[in-house]
């Protein structure tokens, strides 16, 4: 009984909270495992924190931080039975959000399941009445040293074991360590025409670690109906090869991961795997290994095959006019142009996209890094004369017309941008798309090149300070002139 009145006066005031505007909230969501990344934000005016696992008006990765007046909205209104709990979520899908929104009324959304569980059941307890206390009160120690085991192991919950510079060979992963990821459907069975929710942890963990890292980056992925003890050896220890004799950095790394598929085909991306398989993942799409897993040599120059970025570096004028040559006439040729600079305005993305996009023949990839020559800046404005003054450009040329597109930090979508604009046949071009100016002749681009150094120098600090001293010069020695003369020059005759 000692215990009981301590534990309700404990819980009401954690229930009471909730009524109350909270001040802190945590913002950023580490894309791997789901969790916090411990940053934090103080709040005004608002009574929810909230964790948006899908499309939101804010983001379409996950996302957390205080509750806007639509999130409280959102949160109050799906809250239904749930008043003693300080964390509920649900499914979503109205005012432009899309997925699983969790609200709380506490700093964090995450792991508090099993507070919530118990939190219940103490209260539900607790209801029963006085007359059924002495009879529990056995249960009460459990779930008081329950509460503590609770809270005290929220702390130590480990990431997501995956294997980043290939150091370390997989290991048997932990099914309970599933990043958060929205409801995944897969075709019924026993109902070809509906959809069933994947409640598979080791699958929805895959699937994420395979959106993710092969998006972001690059992925190795091996698919087994056993537990492939061998090609688990191998396969790591050919990759930490290849990347030490390519001299591969630590920020830029090949991922590995091993997944037992139990099912007919890896949902989503539709993989089976009758004998181990393996699939390398770049840019949000896939690459398969059709050679022999046991073969070294295979799998190593399969390997580099798909490494390979076939990206051509120009760095003169005549460069970029052979390249607009090769779009003569109507063919399926086609060339991305990307300008960028390595100091101003890097496009760290564009490998792992040329990566992506290297199986298509038709399809050529050119990089200019500024800062590049005057030559080259009279070619590309001159042949494209709508091209913006931006400092990150991207053109893909095709059929003697060009269209500046889009950047987007997402390589997925940049790819099947790219590819939904390649091939447009012998059509006039229409907007986004423009007509390739004519080649500039010699005398031309002398011309250009000479008024472009004129302009240039005309902007020059050093060539304003020589002007501006060398007028005022002029009008001291005009004044001086006349000062010395006295004017009797210019005095009548008498």
């Amino acid at each position: 009984m000692s215990f009981t009145l301590p534990l309700l006066m404990f819980f009401l005031l954690f229930g009471s909270a909730a009524l109350t505007n909270i001040s802190t909230c945590y913002v950023e969501t580490d894309q791997l495992t789901g969790r916090h990344t411990g940053r934090r934000q103080s709040c005004t005016d608002t009574s929810y924190c909230y964790n948006m696992i899908g499309k939101s008006p804010y983001s379409q990765k996950p996302t957390r931080g205080c509750g806007t007046s639509l999130v409280n909205t959102l949160c109050a209104k799906y809250r239904g039975n749930e008043q003693w709990t300080d964390s509920w979520c649900f499914k979503v899908n109205e005012s432009n959000f899309e997925g699983r929104l969790c609200c709380c009324t506490s700093l964090n959304c995450n792991y508090s399941e099993t507070e919530t569980i118990l939190f219940v059941l103490l209260i539900s307890w607790l209801a029963a009445g006085p007359s059924k206390v002495l009879r529990m009160n056995f249960i009460l120690y459990i779930f008081e040293f329950g509460f503590l085991i609770t809270v005290g192991m929220s702390s130590f919950v480990r990431p997501l074991r995956e294997v980043t510079n290939l150091s370390d060979a997989p290991e048997n992963e932990d099914e309970k360590e599933v990043p958060t990821i929205p409801s995944l459907l897969e075709p019924d069975a026993n109902y070809p025409s509906k959809q069933r929710i994947i409640n598979d942890k080791a699958t929805l963990r895959t699937l994420s670690i395979v959106h993710y890292k092969g998006t972001e980056s690059r992925l190795v992925l091996l698919l087994c109906r056993n537990q492939c003890v061998r090609h688990r050896s191998l396969i790591p220890r050919w990759i930490r090869e290849f990347v030490n004799e390519n001299n591969s950095t630590r920020d830029d790394p090949i991922f590995f991961h091993f997944h037992y598929l139990k099912r007919g085909k890896l949902p989503v991306y539709s993989l089976e795997a009758k004998q181990p398989s393996v699939f390398y993942f770049v840019g949000g799409t896939y690459f398969k290994f059709d050679g022999d897993l046991s073969n070294k040599d295979h799998f190593m120059n399969w390997l580099q095959t798909r490494e390979n970025a076939n990206s051509q570096h120009v760095v003169d004028w005549s460069e970029v006019e052979n390249i607009l040559k090769e779009n003569t006439g109507c063919n399926d040729n086609n060339q991305l142009i990307m300008i960028s600079s390595d100091e101003h305005c890097p496009y760290d993305y564009w490998p792992n996209l040329a990566r992506s996009l290297n199986e298509y023949s038709n399809l050529s990839l050119y990089e200019i890094r500024r800062p590049f020559n005057v030559e080259i800046e009279i070619v590309l404005y001159q042949r494209f004369p709508k091209l913006s003054g931006d400092c990150l450009q991207m053109v893909l040329v095709s059929d003697n017309a060009y269209a500046e597109l889009p950047i987007l930090d997402n390589v997925a979508e940049m790819r099947e941008n790219i590819l939904s604009q390649i091939d447009r046949g012998c059509t006039p071009p229409r907007y986004p798309w423009m007509a390739v100016d004519i080649p500039l002749t010699e005398i031309q681009l002398e011309y250009y090149s000479r008024d472009n150094l004129l302009r240039t120098n005309e902007m020059k600090p050093h060539f304003i300070l020589v002007g501006g001293i060398a007028g005022v010069s002029v009008v001291a020695l005009a004044i001086s002139i006349f000062w010395g003369l006295n004017g009797t020059a210019f005095k009548a005759q008498k």
